[in-house]
């Protein structure tokens, strides 16, 4: 196992910064990626290691698997977390719908037990929606990039969602519109300026959050005025 991976990943801030810590992944090798991803991702959780990071970078670098589907099937039954599902959609990108069924197939035909029953269960199910999520993947792939100077609001939702999860963080020091009857919650991205989360005020299901650019005044705790750029 890489310890430096490890330590990438452990120092991680928070999901938001975790896009970053994945580029800083790029320079290892499939085998360094694999033989530290891997082994995390398939440990319990409440250990003290960044396992559902790992999961999420295996998924996301995609590193060449270098055993066979019912290897790496057989890994994930003794400590694996059914929430993890990133681990299942790299492998059934790894190896394909039909090689993975037919692993999961042939544990059950040795005789699991109940536990490990229901673990290939719910294999079996991330590996059904995978489809699903690989088209999402591509969603989010075409949106996923710094706003022009000239988008001053954020409608489309694949857009909207990109830029939640992984471009705009909540200010160190909070932050707020004054005077501000909408209730607005205030973010930044990386440059520190301020963006908007707006709800709308229809009444209606159709009606979803956006985000806008802010440049008006902004007030902290003690109701004085903040500087730009926000940290």
């Amino acid at each position: 196992m890489n310890q430096i991976i490890v330590e990438i990943l452990s120092s991680t801030p928070s999901p938001k910064q975790l896009s970053q810590s994945i580029d800083l992944l790029r320079r290892f090798d499939d085998n360094e990626l694999f033989n530290t991803l891997f082994s995390l991702s398939i440990r319990r959780q409440g250990s003290g290691l960044p396992v559902a990071y790992a999961a999420v970078a295996l998924n996301a670098l995609n590193p060449k698997c270098p055993i066979t589907p019912t290897e790496a099937i057989e890994a994930l039954l003794p400590a694996w977390d059914i929430s993890i599902e990133e681990v299942v959609f790299y492998l059934g990108k790894q190896f394909g719908r039909d090689s993975s069924f037919a692993a999961i197939e042939k544990l059950r035909s040795t005789g699991q037990n109940e536990e490990k029953s229901v673990l290939l269960k719910t294999i079996a199910y991330w590996l059904d929606i995978l489809p699903e999520h690989l088209k999402k993947e591509e969603r989010m792939a075409a949106v996923a990039y710094p706003p022009n100077a000239d988008e001053d609001e954020i409608t489309a939702h694949d857009r909207f969602l990109w830029m939640m999860r992984n471009y705009l963080r909540t200010p160190i020091n909070p932050v707020r519109v004054p005077d501000d009857e909408s209730n607005r919650v205030v973010y930044c991205d990386p440059d520190g300026n301020a963006w908007c989360l707006v709800m709308p005020k229809v009444e209606s299901v159709r009606a979803r959050p956006y985000l806008c650019r802010y440049d008006g005044a902004l007030i902290g705790e003690d109701n004085l005025e903040v500087r730009r750029p926000l940290a």
